[in-house]
């Protein structure tokens, strides 16, 4: 009778204790990426072992190989997920500052190019404006961007730069 009520508590803790590290290490996933995850993973396997050698946590009940077995399975289930995460994560963040870097590019050829440059949507609504930094492109930028051309256009010009874009874009 005493070692059921003994293993009641260990049990109730225990599957507290199996998820409890989860959003620790998550958090460290996505906060630090790998070195945070590898930090964060040997804290929390340090202190499972500790807890199971104190005969607490999810596997102070289970004879001593299984315990073993329990911890390095909890371990090893935790860990590739979150290592899938972290790896992923590392993934897009290389992407991401490849993509600024190019805009950054693009932007500075752009902005030297001694003529004003307007990027539009097919329908003629201007997105961008690259120009040599001059008095006159701030007036320029406010009165052309998230507008569309033919509003801000004189009509016949308007429709000669329209059929000039259905005719590259083959519509």
């Amino acid at each position: 009778h005493a070692a059921v009520e003994s293993a009641a508590p260990a049990n109730s803790f225990g599957l507290v204790a199996l998820y409890a590290p989860m959003p620790f290490l998550l958090w460290a996933t996505i906060r630090f990426g790998a070195p945070g995850l590898s930090f964060a993973l040997l804290w929390t396997s340090l202190m499972l072992i500790w807890t199971t050698l104190q005969g607490e946590g999810p596997f102070s009940a289970a004879p001593a190989a299984d315990a073993v077995v329990g911890v390095q399975m909890l371990i090893a289930v935790t860990a590739v997920p979150m290592m899938l995460i972290a790896g992923l994560l590392e993934q897009n963040r290389r992407e991401h500052l490849a993509l600024v870097e190019a805009e950054q590019q693009n932007s500075a050829i752009l902005r030297a190019l001694p003529d004003s440059i307007f990027l539009q949507t097919r329908d003629g609504l201007y997105l961008q404006h690259y120009a040599k930094a001059t008095g006159d492109s701030a007036m320029i930028r406010q009165s052309f961007l998230g507008r569309n051309m033919r509003d801000v256009l004189p009509p016949e010009v308007a429709e000669a730069f329209a059929k000039a874009f259905k005719g590259i874009a083959g519509d």
